[in-house]
């Protein structure tokens, strides 16, 4: 199941493997977050090595405009 979605949100969880998030992957929008092109957050507990990572998906949709041709 892909990450649901509504008009609201500006923090999308990170898809899971094998899953997109308007049309990328994973590993293409763990590229851009490290490239600086969209901005994340990860939310842990504690002091867990493990979190849950978070798209800001306004970066991720301005990022996608400077694609268009």
């Amino acid at each position: 199941m892909s990450p649901t979605m509504t008009t609201d949100e500006d923090w999308v969880r990170m898809p899971k493997p094998k899953e997109r998030l308007k049309g990328l992957s994973r590993t293409t929008l763990l590229e851009l977050v490290g490239q600086g092109h969209v901005k994340s957050a990860v939310i842990r507990k504690g002091q867990s090595r493990k979190g849950i990572r978070l798209i800001y998906l306004p970066s991720l949709l301005a990022y996608l405009e400077t694609c268009v041709q």
